[in-house]
């Protein structure tokens, strides 16, 4: 069995090199680099375009048209490591309509950043996601945190979600915070 092993395993093995030589698996390609996020507007009033590790959020479709063409836009303001997965979100600002780039941004929050305070146990809990939400109100407990003791607003301990390997989770997080509560410590 052996004598006919050791006579097989040679021809066996050519025949594996030969037959993956002759198939070639397509290269793969780049995904494309502008791809439309989200075009739903009844008003068509809101886009979102992802370039590369970049959400650029638009107020016309002239604009999108315009970004998804390759044109930088004239006036734009970049929220870095604000989207999700810490992507820059790069908001378009119009000088005509100075309240352009907030209305965007708001509406890009609603969509996409979950931001929650939590107050229990004399502490505030800052979560990041409606799955963490989930899981602490059946726990009471977040696996991964950054804790800031006496740092609220009546000298409450705060404790940030921070999942491992995510800076710019916490990062938005206390940002967030820090916007909501400009008063405290």
């Amino acid at each position: 069995m052996t004598r006919l092993a050791s006579t097989l395993a040679p021809a066996l093995m050519a025949t594996l090199l030969l037959s993956a030589c002759g198939t070639s698996a397509p290269p793969e390609t780049a995904p494309e680099a502008n791809a439309l996020v989200n075009a739903a507007s009844d008003t068509n009033d809101y886009f979102e375009v992802r370039l590369k590790a970049q959400i650029v959020v638009l107020g016309s479709p002239a604009s999108r048209d315009a970004v998804e063409a390759g044109t930088k836009l004239p006036r734009s303001v970049t929220h870095e490591g604000r989207g999700p997965h810490g992507r820059d979100v790069i908001v378009e600002a119009d000088k005509k309509d100075p309240e352009l780039e907030r209305r965007l941004w708001a509406r890009f929050e609603a969509q996409h950043l979950y931001y929650e305070e939590v107050h229990a146990h004399g502490r505030i809990y800052v979560l990041g996601s409606k799955a963490s939400s989930k899981t602490f109100a059946a726990t009471q407990h977040l696996p991964y945190a950054h804790i800031q003791i006496g740092q609220g607003p009546d000298r409450e301990t705060l404790i940030f979600e921070a999942p491992a390997g995510n800076p710019t989770y916490l990062k938005r997080l206390q940002r967030t915070y820090a916007e909501r509560h400009p008063s405290d410590r």
